[in-house]
């Protein structure tokens, strides 16, 4: 949902010209250092109410949900049987609930991708603040938030260009490496793919430059990543 609405604000932005990017803008300003609100037992079903027919939904904490992330899954047919007909399964869409603020950054960083191409310069602007975002690791989720960063930055770098990209870039690497070794499966194949897009896109003495002692240390202890230093 979040990367939909990225996608539908980018649309707006490129429909409504200069009026919607100056709208758009002042959104993403918003809502990209939302996360430092966020509370440090973070959430990924916060606040729902009592309004389905299964009753209440227990809250899921930030260490329940990272230690089920890689549990078996079932889909909702094969639970069909299970449930009565009306309204049951995905077909209930009857919880309701605010977003977390690191949700709410989350989005953001969607739409920093949504926008790279359109408004370079306001997304440029804003790459310090996200990498200060990032940094950030109080709350439980922290490692999803990371993940779909580096999984937008190879977009952003394309669309920004080599040139602009590297004058943002450097803050951002500390993060990144540390995310490579983080113990999060998906969050490590994210940077682990961002760092080998990076050295390739921007070359790799260029890339591997500007890397502390310690990135090469990590890139050299793990197996992800498939790049000489």
């Amino acid at each position: 949902v979040r990367e939909d609405a990225a996608v539908a604000l980018g649309k707006a932005v490129t429909a409504y010209g200069e009026e919607g990017e100056k709208v758009v803008s002042a959104h993403l300003k918003k809502a990209l250092p939302a996360v430092k609100e966020q509370q440090k037992d973070s959430k990924r079903l916060a606040n729902m109410e009592n309004v389905t027919q299964f009753g209440v939904a227990r809250r899921v904490t930030g260490k329940e949900s990272l230690a089920n992330s890689d549990a078996q899954m079932y889909s909702c047919g094969s639970l069909a049987p299970k449930m009565k007909r009306r309204g049951a399964g995905c077909m209930d869409h009857s919880f309701q609930r605010p977003a977390e603020p690191w949700e709410v950054t989350d989005g953001a960083v969607y739409l920093l991708r949504e926008l790279s191409d359109k408004s370079p310069n306001v997304v440029s602007s804003l790459m310090h603040t996200l990498s200060e975002m990032i940094e950030l690791r109080h709350y439980g989720h922290h490692v999803y938030l990371k993940q779909t960063v580096w999984k937008v930055v190879p977009v952003i770098a394309k669309n920004l260009g080599k040139r602009p990209f590297k004058r943002v870039m450097e803050p951002l690497l500390p993060v990144l490496f540390d995310t490579l070794v983080c113990n999060h499966r998906l969050a490590m194949h994210a940077a682990a793919e961002c760092i080998e897009f990076l050295d390739k896109y921007l070359g790799h003495v260029i890339f591997t430059g500007r890397l502390t002692s310690d990135m090469k240390d990590k890139l050299r202890r793990n197996n992800l990543v498939r790049i000489q230093v």
